[in-house]
């Protein structure tokens, strides 16, 4: 089986310091030493990454961004928020068609697992959801007013949840020169096995990191399909926290 990426973006895990994904290309660079987007003054690898104006990468975003007026120096790893950033580019799938936003919204969440007064939710909340929410979707909203325009139809918190919760159960990790996360509509539907009976390659960013699934082994007709979500070098410790969270 072979198919592309509903959505793919910087790998949405939480960065102190060190290198972080340039939001067109994904390769890591260092933030502090890095130019910036001319549009919304992310940190980008080149001005010229072509990432940075394709719309099923940076370029949609981008409008969404330079919404915030002011700008950092310093404390760049909480000002431009990496793990916030792949839960803003699904929110936008609903700019691409309502088909693909609804099927999306068809992925498994676990939002009865995660819902309000959890710890999980406690932390999304904090971390992800307010940061969007004061950043760009105040202001969004402000210019959706001042056009009577409406550019993004859904962009309540419950829905931004729900999109963590989807990324959280559903992304593939690719690391290929670069650390990407990406959301396939029909890979994302295997089970983890420790002992899996496919193994999945990715493509590069050319192909807009196709995955390709191949069976190691016969597949009787009405078994599970199963894939490692895990690293196989991992040790039992490892696996049950990558579980947990």
């Amino acid at each position: 089986m072979c198919e592309t990426p509903t959505v793919f973006g910087p790998r949405p895990h939480i960065v102190e310091e060190g290198p972080v994904p340039c939001p067109g290309c994904c390769r890591l660079i260092k933030a502090e030493k890095s130019p910036r987007c001319e549009g919304c003054d992310w940190p980008v690898c080149h001005p010229d990454c072509i990432g940075l104006k394709d719309p099923s990468k940076h370029g949609h975003e981008c409008f969404i961004l330079r919404l915030r007026t002011h700008r950092a120096l310093d404390g760049l790893h909480e000002y431009y928020r990496q793990d916030a950033l792949f839960a803003l580019r699904c929110l936008l799938l609903q700019r691409r068609g309502i088909k693909k936003w609804m099927q999306f919204l068809q992925l498994e969440s676990h939002m009865e697992k995660r819902g309000k007064g959890t710890e999980v939710h406690k932390e999304y909340d904090e971390r992800v959801v307010d940061y969007l929410e004061d950043n760009f979707l105040k202001p969004l909203k402000e210019l959706e007013k001042e056009s009577k325009q409406s550019i993004l139809p859904d962009m309540s918190r419950e829905t931004i949840h729900h999109i963590c919760g989807i990324i959280d159960v559903n992304s593939l990790e690719i690391n290929q020169s670069g650390e990407v996360s990406a959301l396939y509509p029909t890979a994302c539907l295997m089970e983890h096995n420790c002992i899996p009976n496919t193994v999945h390659t990715f493509e590069d960013e050319l192909t807009n990191y196709r995955i390709t699934v191949r069976a190691t082994l016969p597949i009787k007709k009405g078994a599970r399909i199963t894939t490692m979500y895990t690293h196989s070098l991992w040790d039992s410790s490892a696996t049950r926290t990558f579980e947990r969270n």
